[in-house]
């Protein structure tokens, strides 16, 4: 933290509730949700977009679980001479 990397920052961390509405009305103002999600949907439908096909997944169903790290369980063989 002496390098000025970490710790608490103005503009840290996760944006109010009333940020996140503020943001949804400026979006709104743009255009209509179901529009962008027609957009998305035939883009995902395109080949080779799998971008688009995983947004549409993780939208639609949510995101998988992710397992991160090493396994639980590691076998280790001690021979002695």
């Amino acid at each position: 933290m002496a390098n000025g990397n970490g710790g608490k920052r103005p503009g840290a961390g996760r944006k109010s509730k009333a940020e996140e509405l503020r943001l949804s009305a400026i979006m709104d103002d743009i255009g209509k949700t179901e529009t962008v999600l027609k957009a998305l949907y035939a883009d995902a439908c395109k080949a080779g977009n799998i971008q688009a096909q995983q947004l549409w997944l993780s939208y639609k169903y949510g995101k998988p679980k992710e397992n991160e790290g090493l396994p639980t369980q590691m076998v280790i063989n001690v021979r002695r001479t």
